[in-house]
């Protein structure tokens, strides 16, 4: 006698779990309340680790009780993931692109295309994973950056029931659990592998995940059998540790890594205990939480988002009418999308394969079409149209980058070879090391390079980089060490030569990056200080100006806002807004401690080379002239704006001496050994 889906879905929910949909109350206002950044909730992303172990928990639950019952089938299963998670992210992404098409400019909107289609596709994990580089937007710029956590789970969907097939049919349950739980620990062995290694992969990327998955999957495979004094104090031992990671974890702490194992233990451990008449789950707050967590957790981001986006820096006031905003719109999506799609689409259950496999073409048939309209705003740069030619040319700026810097500049991973920027591109008469600010300007040392000197510049930077001899980075995939002791050994320890050499750094940022580390010569590491790093800095530079004649650019003007967007964004409210200027007494007071610290090196014989005169006329640094932003973020200029340093570069080629005919730097990698090896 066959059993129809109806039936089986009426049998799954007839135990509603108030401690599962507890659970859910919990992680959804962890996660809410950490990234409206309320204090004393510095771990509250860690509500994204339970959410996933409930998951696990129901996935294999709905799984293999259809298995033991002869009812399962992937597409049935496919089709119940599908309603349930479908109709109120396209209602998201719908209304996101929609409100998007009036009010944001397009830089702004073409990644808010790109985000949504890889949202609605089940890709965004994989998307935000490759956008991890030094100039991708703000976290708190990107609409859809949570959709990362159901890009995994869906992901993780489609593997899993049909492992779980495989594993039914041709192993007993023991081997089939045994090797579920070998995935599992191997899949955390990769977590905290990747967490070391590789920090951004393993946050975004589902095999480094599956484990938290997996975890739920075990309580289900192993039942308690314990007294009711027991599960009580197994349930609040889970609550104590997911409280536990809430308030003592915070955003530094490297995730997921083997500190996960603590939210992900207390959520197993309260799905274990199996206590659904709890106080604390069983309450009308708590239900109401958990049943709309699902919509609050997609609609809470984008009024975070919103709000940083509108307003610089949201006061109290505002910050508790976002939260409560995001209670109001994931309470009517629950309401008027996931309880109505759900209704509708569940007519469906007893219907034929047929009519089920034309279900969920429309599901995809809607995916598509909303995927498309994002790659449609994507590909059409976010339709400048839509706004004056004056936003437009502020817009643009924001992507006004070195075209080659993609094939010179790393952001992670091996330094590349040196690149030859201008000339005829194969011979260099000047050299430019540095991070991202020699990659903002290195084709404004080309442009002063004279046409009878024939040649460019090498050229050779690395994202978030100080140019220190001995300054190591705390980011294990930033091999800073490595990049400078394989460009900076063969010009300290290497022959003289007259081929002059620029050093540009966004100086001030590494003097406050306390976690830099600095090594020593057993390889051993000493801790940051401000005095550790002036001291390393005007030794690296001042042993460079004993073998070639050395030129540093002192510190390029910062700003608090980020110059393009800002300016774009003001112009659609006010054709006639002010360009975005700063008093040249506040860019010295910004940058005077570090720009005193270059300025001791003169001593030893670098030259300094000092940007103010030529961004910072009339008393102003100009972030903009007359509408055209200089600066494509807060402090890297663009290709337009880096051109006012051309006549500054130009100071370097006055010294007869530099054109004295040394022999050209060649474009070919350096033959020093890679001294990370030691490390």
């Amino acid at each position: 006698m066959s059993v129809s889906p109806a039936t089986v879905r009426q049998s799954e929910s007839k135990k509603f779990r108030s401690d599962i949909n507890g659970l859910r109350a919990i992680a959804v206002a962890a996660v809410v309340l950490f990234h409206f950044e309320i204090a004393g909730f510095s771990g509250g992303f860690v509500g994204v680790d339970v959410f996933f172990v409930i998951s696990g928990y129901l996935m294999t639950k709905i799984i293999f009780d259809r298995i033991d019952r002869g009812t399962f089938s992937i597409l049935g299963f496919f089709y119940d993931r599908a309603r349930r998670i479908v109709p109120a992210l396209i209602v998201l992404c719908a209304v996101l692109l929609g409100v998007a098409w009036f009010v944001l400019i397009p830089n702004d909107l073409l990644v808010l295309g790109k985000h949504s289609a890889s949202a609605v596709m089940f890709l965004s994990n994989l998307v935000f994973w490759k956008e991890s580089g030094y100039f991708d937007l703000a976290s708190r710029e990107k609409w859809l950056l949570h959709t990362w956590s159901l890009s995994v789970e869906f992901q993780f969907y489609l593997v899993y029931p049909i492992l779980a097939v495989l594993l039914a049919r041709f192993t007993p349950r023991k081997i089939a659990v045994a090797i579920l739980g070998l995935i599992g620990v191997a899949s955390f062995g990769l977590s905290i592998y990747q967490t070391a290694v590789a920090p951004t992969a393993a946050f975004f990327l589902l095999p480094a995940r599956a484990w938290e998955l997996l975890a739920g999957a075990m309580v289900y495979f192993l039942p308690l059998r314990a007294s009711a004094s027991s599960r009580r104090l197994i349930e609040l031992a889970g609550l104590c540790l997911i409280l536990a990671a809430i308030f003592v974890f915070g955003p530094e702490a490297p995730w997921p890594g083997w500190r996960a194992i603590v939210p992900v233990a207390g959520a197993a451990f309260v799905i274990l205990a199996d206590q659904p008449g709890s106080v604390w789950a069983a309450n009308p707050v708590t239900t109401w939480l958990g049943k709309s967590s699902y919509s609050i957790y997609l609609w809470h981001w984008p009024v975070v988002v919103g709000l940083n986006y509108w307003l610089v820096s949201p006061e109290l006031i505002w910050i508790l009418v976002g939260v409560g905003a995001s209670l109001a719109l994931g309470s009517l999506s629950y309401l008027f999308v996931e309880i109505p799609s759900q209704r509708w689409l569940a007519r469906d259950d007893n219907a034929s394969t047929f009519r089920r496999y034309g279900m969920l073409a429309s599901f995809l048939a809607v995916l598509i079409v909303v995927a498309g309209a994002g790659a449609a705003v994507w590909i059409k740069r976010g339709v400048p149209s839509r706004f004056s030619p004056l936003v437009a040319i502020a817009d643009a700026a924001a992507r006004d980058f070195n075209t080659q810097d993609t094939r010179c500049f790393v952001r992670a991973g091996q330094p590349a070879p040196p690149c030859i920027i201008g000339g005829d591109g194969k011979t260099g008469v000047v050299e430019m090391i540095g991070d991202s600010h020699a990659s903002s300007t290195v084709t404004a040392l080309a442009a002063a390079v004279p046409k009878e000197l024939q040649g460019g510049v090498r050229y050779e930077a690395y994202a978030s980089c100080p140019t220190l001899l001995h300054g190591v980075s705390p980011n294990p995939e930033n091999l800073c060490f490595a990049f400078n002791r394989k460009f900076l050994d063969p010009v300290v320890n290497g022959p003289a030569s007259e081929i002059p050499i620029v050093v540009i750094n966004n100086w001030r940022s590494y003097a406050e990056a306390a976690s830099l580390s600095f090594a020593t010569d057993d390889g051993s590491l000493t801790p940051f200080s401000f005095v550790g790093y002036r001291g390393d800095l005007q030794t690296t530079l001042c042993q460079m100006a004993r073998k070639r004649p050395t030129y540093v650019v002192l510190p390029l003007p910062d700003y608090p806002v980020r110059i393009a967007q800002t300016l774009a964004r003001s112009l659609t409210r006010d054709p006639k807004a002010p360009d975005i200027t700063m008093p040249i007494g506040e860019y010295r007071q910004r940058q005077g401690e570090m720009a005193e610290v270059l300025k001791e090196t003169a001593k030893c014989g670098v030259h300094l080379l000092d940007p103010a005169p030529f961004l910072c006329p009339d008393g102003k640094c100009m972030g903009s002239l007359n509408g055209h932003p200089l600066y494509f973020d807060n402090h890297h200029l663009n290709e337009y704006g880096n051109k006012f340093l051309t006549p500054m570069f130009a100071e370097i080629f006055a010294s007869s001496a530099s054109k004295a005919g040394a022999a050209p730097l060649q474009n070919v990698d350096s033959n020093v050994p890679d001294p990370s090896k030691k490390m």
